[in-house]
């Protein structure tokens, strides 16, 4: 990966006091820099260093590593994109957020729109952000847990104590003497004493809490905000789950408090729905996605609507067992991202969130070990075709502002006259250029 410099001038928001970084590559920041975030012009050496401490466990909640050179602080984002909190060390108070937007400079939020399903948002509610983040996941990915926690939690039928009154023959301890005076001046009344009891129900009053957000959620996921895309797969659920609840049933609640004696599933699903209530407030907490993940993800995207139009067999992520003898230190699969199968052919498919394309004409001995690396993988994934012809692609992300692009190359062995026809394919990471980029994945797939 590039060791570019970058500073962050330019990032510094105009609506707050944001810091704006970029993953996978060391961000400079300087002294001028960090007073311009929190306003100070007092800020030395020991304050620099008191930062990092003080805004550790943020820092490693987005996996940032750190080194302090002179009055200058170095911070590189490992892999993830997402936002936290930063407290000033002048302070001691949040100031404002920490972002990292990806190393091509994406969209996040247009891409997330776009893939949809199966895109992993790690959110920390303990980590409150200082004002709603700039670079914001769509909150219907939080709704869309929070309907799968919810059936989940349905089918375990939990139930709690209702302390509701109830009509009785006989007065206890709990009978309300004020409604009973006033019914009994009916004599069929006498002996009617309501009383107050405890009945075990699964209609509790926590349990409206949880389904009030479950209205709200529905709400989220009908609205013109979630993509048709997204919402498509959610349709019969919404329709079973709205029906299975009635308005009035419904209890407003801003906070959910979780218990030690609630069900495991019971305390994931108030987790998510603490995620919920927070965003309807306005309240935003930290959060993080793994960018060559997400990656990986938008290329099976991508490669899954080419194979739908083409009627293409495409495999995601599949586990290639190994047995034996194997090292503690040995894999026990290996697990190709794609595989796109038609009439006996075979395309392996390996999405790598790295910058082979922007440095194609340019020599070096990182770039080189690392492209080997993978090289050497996708072959090894290749090796198990059928076919004497391997057909491999490696993707990886180039400037959205270009259309997407390929260099192709053919691996011979002299031996056995074995071929394997090498594909490099830049993807373009913006919403615009998806039909050209699954034009040109298609035009790859040669499957005659």
């Amino acid at each position: 990966m590039s060791k570019k410099s970058t500073s962050p001038k330019d990032f510094l928001s105009d609506r707050g006091r944001n810091l704006l970084i970029e993953a996978l590559c060391d961000n400079k920041i300087s002294k001028a820099d960090l007073q311009n975030a929190w306003n100070s012009k007092k800020f030395s050496a020991e304050d620099m260093l008191y930062f990092t401490s003080t805004n550790k466990k943020y820092l490693d909640f987005l996996g940032i590593t750190y080194r302090q050179e002179g009055m200058s602080l170095y911070l590189h984002p490992d892999k993830y994109v997402g936002c936290v909190p930063f407290v000033s060390p002048i302070t001691g108070i949040k100031t404002g957020n920490l972002l990292v937007r990806g190393r091509f400079r994406e969209d996040i939020s247009e891409l997330l729109s776009v893939v949809g399903e199966g895109v992993n948002i790690e959110y920390e509610p303990k980590y409150l952000l200082k004002q709603e983040s700039t670079i914001k996941p769509p909150l219907y990915f939080i709704c869309q847990q929070y309907l799968d926690k919810y059936i989940e939690a349905k089918k375990n039928h939990w139930q709690k104590f209702n302390n509701v009154e109830k009509i009785q023959s006989f007065p206890t301890s709990s009978t309300k003497w004020d409604k009973y005076a006033i019914k009994s001046a009916d004599i069929r009344n006498l002996l009617r004493y309501p009383n107050r009891v405890n009945v075990l129900s699964d209609n509790h009053s926590e349990w409206q809490v949880l389904t009030y957000i479950l209205d709200l959620c529905i709400q989220e996921l009908l609205s013109v905000r979630t993509p048709v895309r997204s919402r498509t797969p959610y349709i019969d659920k919404i329709n079973q789950l709205a029906h299975s609840y009635s308005k009035c049933d419904l209890k407003y609640a801003n906070d959910i408090k979780t218990h030690m004696t609630d069900p495991r599933v019971i305390k994931d699903l108030k987790e998510i729905g603490r995620k919920i209530i927070n965003a309807s407030a306005g309240v935003s907490c930290a959060w993080r996605l793994d960018q060559s993940l997400f990656f990986e993800r938008y290329v099976q995207y991508l490669l899954g609507e080419v194979a739908h139009t083409r009627g293409i067999k495409i495999l995601n992520n599949t586990h290639f067992g190994i047995r034996g003898d194997i090292p503690a230190f040995g894999l026990k699969y290996i697990e190709p991202d794609v595989i796109l199968e038609k009439d006996n052919i075979q395309y392996i498919v390996d999405a790598k969130y790295k910058m082979y394309m922007y440095a194609f004409n340019t020599k070096s001995e990182l770039l080189y070990d690392d492209f080997r690396n993978d090289l050497h993988q996708i072959l090894s994934y290749a090796a198990f075709g059928k076919n004497s012809s391997k057909k491999v692609i490696i993707a990886v992300p180039y400037d959205s502002q270009k259309d997407p692009i390929k260099r192709t190359f053919q691996i011979r062995n002299p031996h056995n006259g074995c071929l394997c026809d090498f594909h490099l394919v830049g993807i373009p990471l913006s919403k615009v250029k998806i039909h050209n980029t699954k034009a040109l994945l298609s035009s790859i797939l040669n499957f005659e």
